[in-house]
């Protein structure tokens, strides 16, 4: 039941945070398509604003990572959750807060890599994670008797191999790479353009799901226990789209050339 509070501050958190993955693949998808430029001046284009995007990641990550952290506490009991939930959602929280530089790397580098079109990898990844993930949650839950800290050093360990993976996918199997540098203004300026409207957009379908789930948590233990699978399984259902938004942000740049 206490795990009802903490997976919405995280799919909050998470959500808002898919804006940038999407602003991602638009942009690198957009100048691997562009006419006028070479293929090298494509490709270190792109890896300049998946560079960009990935310092964004961590240093956003970070920020919210030492928020959760400081503030665990008061953001836990916004979500309405009762008095008696609130220690054991914590130390989930402060465990799994360390992976949020992991996991927004992660939306990005995938983003960067749909962009070329390369879906196959993440799906890959993600289920060398997920497994990895399975596999851990058995070990220190199971056989450790670790409980909710046994299942968040598995998400975090889980965010982390991901993360190391894709870094490895871009290396050897991405015609771009990261190129690294300190962001410009013009490049947080595009950034902002192409998240803000995005983030706003998914901040008010945030405010709706946090709507239910705040309900949900002022219930008593018994039922907020029964209402986690099933909003878990409503969630899965919500974000099948997805893919098709991804799919379209990757292909469209280039078919608007084509027709151009």
């Amino acid at each position: 039941a206490s795990l009802g509070p903490v997976t919405l501050v995280f799919t909050f958190i998470n959500y808002i945070w898919n804006s940038q993955g999407i602003a991602t693949t638009s942009m690198i998808s957009g100048v691997l398509n562009r006419d006028g430029f070479t293929a090298k001046d494509r490709n270190r284009r792109g890896g300049e604003i998946l560079a960009s995007s990935l310092t964004l990641a961590l240093a956003a990550g970070s920020l919210v990572c030492l928020l959760l952290e400081v503030l665990g506490p008061q953001i836990i009991a916004l979500t309405g959750a009762a008095p008696e939930l609130i220690p054991p959602a914590m130390e989930y929280l402060r465990i799994r807060a360390l992976a949020t530089p992991a996991a927004f790397g992660v939306v990005v580098s995938q983003a960067a890599l749909m962009a070329q079109r390369k879906s196959l990898i993440p799906c890959l990844v993600i289920a060398a994670s997920t497994l990895a993930n399975f596999g851990l949650d058995v070990v220190l839950i199971v056989f450790q008797n670790m409980g909710l800290a046994g299942a968040a050093w598995a998400t975090l360990a889980s965010q982390y191999v991901a993360f190391g993976l894709l870094q490895v996918a871009l290396r050897r199997k991405s015609q771009i790479r990261p190129v690294w540098h300190v962001p410009s203004a013009k490049e947080l300026v595009d950034f902002a353009s192409n998240t803000g409207p995005l983030a706003f957009i998914y901040l008010c379908k945030n405010i709706c799901y946090t709507a239910i789930q705040r309900t949900a948590t002022a219930l008593p233990v018994v039922q907020l226990a029964a209402h986690q699978p099933t909003f878990m399984l409503w969630n899965l259902c919500a974000f099948s789209t997805t893919p098709l938004e991804q799919a379209a942000l990757a292909y469209m740049p280039a078919a608007r050339t084509r027709r151009q």
